[in-house]
């Protein structure tokens, strides 16, 4: 008989405080920046940074405030949001590997996927695809 995997089991496993800190980071702020009030925030600092334009005389300063900002707010959010979606995948693949495991009917090899290339995956989908249009159709 084949060992289920614990999600218990796992929580045991000893996990670096940096990553957990930057796991919860990454989930949080995702979470808060996902809205629309930073949205309306962010606007309106750019609105704000362009009707201050004329009173610092469309200077090379007022430009390079808005360009060093922007810049590093956009790059630190690709790691932000990364991390959360790295985390989001695994959750969804651990949630499914569990219903696959789970269904007498379901074939086990799904539960190893991760070994496929990228066109092994776009064709196994596409095959997938073809037979939902089949079945659909009939």
């Amino acid at each position: 008989m084949r060992e289920i995997p614990s999600v218990s089991r796992q929580r045991s496993v000893p996990t670096s405080v940096t990553a957990r800190a930057f796991s919860r980071f990454s989930a949080a702020t995702a979470r808060r920046t996902g809205h629309i009030a930073p949205f309306v925030i962010a606007t309106l600092l750019v609105m704000a940074w362009a009707i201050s334009g004329p009173i610092a005389h469309w200077s090379d300063t007022w430009q390079l405030v808005m360009n060093t900002i922007s810049s590093a707010v956009t790059f630190l959010m690709v790691f932000v949001i990364q991390g959360s979606q790295n985390r989001d995948t695994d959750i969804i693949n651990a949630k499914l590997n569990e219903i696959i495991r789970s269904l007498p009917e379901a074939r086990q090899e799904f539960l190893n996927l991760d070994d496929l290339s990228e066109a092994q995956l776009r064709a196994l989908n596409l095959a997938f695809s073809r037979i939902g249009k089949a079945e659909s159709q009939a």
